[in-house]
């Protein structure tokens, strides 16, 4: 039971550092971007700006929450492993008495 939760975890926190590695990338294209638009006299510009802000800020609301969850489940597992030492501890001692 534990390796299946310790499995479905690793996996978890496999996808989540991929969304975050996504995410990163996204907020680097944007940042770029951003940084092309020079002139703020242009409505176009200054609308793209502003939705180029709009979605960096998005993106790393995103981050920070993959960011929470990935050190949420790694919580989990290091939790799991305790439980799991203490247990093993209680049958060797009760085995031994």
């Amino acid at each position: 039971m534990a390796e299946d939760y310790e499995k479905s975890i690793s996996e978890s926190t496999a996808q989540t550092a991929e969304q975050v590695e996504k995410t990163k990338k996204t907020v680097e294209l944007l940042l770029d971007l951003s940084a092309k638009i020079t002139n703020p006299d242009n409505d176009i510009c200054a609308d793209i700006s502003s939705q180029s802000l709009h979605v960096i800020g998005e993106a790393i609301k995103n981050q920070q929450f993959f960011a929470s969850q990935l050190i949420e489940k790694n919580q989990e597992i290091t939790n799991l492993k305790i439980q799991t030492q203490e247990l093993t501890h209680k049958a060797f001692y009760d085995e031994l008495t």
